[in-house]
């Protein structure tokens, strides 16, 4: 008897491990919202237990809302740890706190083929059904989806392939190779029409065309109205300088231009040093500038050509028609010669 009293003494006088001493606390914290800091130095109070941690482990002063009562210490740091996502050991009189390791990700990868001819399908999609995240395969045909742990459903398409849809239950990394049935589209038919009015009346970027009204309206030297020193307010042109004819178009050199006066090329349109045009309205019908798909009637310029049209002049009546400035003054007739 002497010797089992003996040994029950002796195990009633262990010391107690750091685990057993955390589970003989009893810890109420009332439901708040605190700071990280609040909680542990709380904790530290009831059971005096010290917290050690790395700064970039936890936040201080993180706001969170917690409570428990009546709970053990190790009951209150499983709750503590998983609202944080850490975890916790007790060594001594100190709790170690430690970034979790628990996997909460996975790897869904695999190849996606043509199931007829079992060719790689490169950028076919692979999307979370119910959500905005996706991916598309590389150049060959593979993917990895990372996914959390859990039910899922996935859905694999590609242009002129049926779509499919597969419910996968992630719980490790998993291979899935996919395989499409091609399908056929019909598309609707299509009809463009264009009335041949509307082909004549459309407007080409490379030309523009002026009418002698629109001629009257660009000015030169004196008031005067002409075609030369008006070309540069037209996009694409730019003139050489006062005193001068030439002119560049879209960037060329100025002997890639040509004017054409009914089909006949100038090689001087201006008098008065550059500063007054010989193409004036009254005698124009009609001026067309080429900046890019030129006639090939009309010559072998890289950059414009000035095409102009003269009037035929009045067939009916006799008209006169003139203009008078301190500097240059213009007087133009037209009458038939045959009735």
């Amino acid at each position: 008897m002497r010797k089992i009293a003996f040994l029950f003494l002796l195990f009633w006088n262990m010391p107690l491990s750091a685990q057993d001493k955390g589970d003989s606390f009893s810890i109420t914290i009332i439901e708040s919202k605190s700071t990280v800091d609040e909680i542990l130095k709380a904790i530290t109070q009831l059971t005096e237990y010290d917290f050690s941690f790395n700064s970039k482990v936890l936040k201080r002063q993180e706001v969170i809302s917690f409570g428990i009562e009546n709970a053990s210490l190790s009951e209150t740091l499983t709750k503590l740890s998983d609202q944080l996502n850490i975890s916790f050991s007790i060594i001594e009189d100190q709790i170690i706190l430690t970034r979790s390791q628990k996997v909460d990700k996975y790897i869904l990868s695999g190849f996606l083929s043509d199931r007829s001819s079992g060719e790689i399908l490169i950028s076919a999609s692979v999307a979370l059904k119910g959500s905005s995240k996706g991916m598309v395969t590389n150049e060959f045909g593979y993917y990895a989806f990372p996914l959390s742990a859990g039910q899922h459903t996935l859905v694999y398409s590609y242009v002129g392939f049926e779509e499919k849809e597969m419910e996968l239950d992630i719980a490790k990394n998993l291979l899935q190779d996919i395989s499409l049935k091609p399908q056929a589209i019909d598309l609707p038919q299509v009809i463009v029409s264009l009335s041949q009015e509307e082909v004549m009346n459309k407007k080409q970027l490379g030309e523009l065309e002026l009418s002698p009204d629109e001629l009257n309206s660009l000015p030169e030297f004196a008031g005067e109205a002409g075609l030369i020193n008006g070309l540069h307010s037209f996009p694409g042109l730019k003139m050489h300088g006062d005193g001068s004819a030439f002119f560049y178009a879209r960037g060329g050199e100025r002997d890639q231009n040509v004017i054409i006066i009914d089909d006949a090329p100038i090689f001087n349109p201006s008098h008065l040093l550059g500063f007054h045009s010989l193409v004036i309205p009254e005698f124009t019908k009609s001026i067309k500038v080429y900046k890019s798909d030129m006639p090939a009637s009309m010559g072998d310029r890289l950059s414009s050509i000035v095409s102009i049209r003269t009037r035929d002049g009045n067939l009916n009546k006799a008209s006169f028609s003139g203009s008078i400035n301190p500097f240059i003054n213009r007087l133009s007739f037209e009458t038939p010669l045959i009735k």
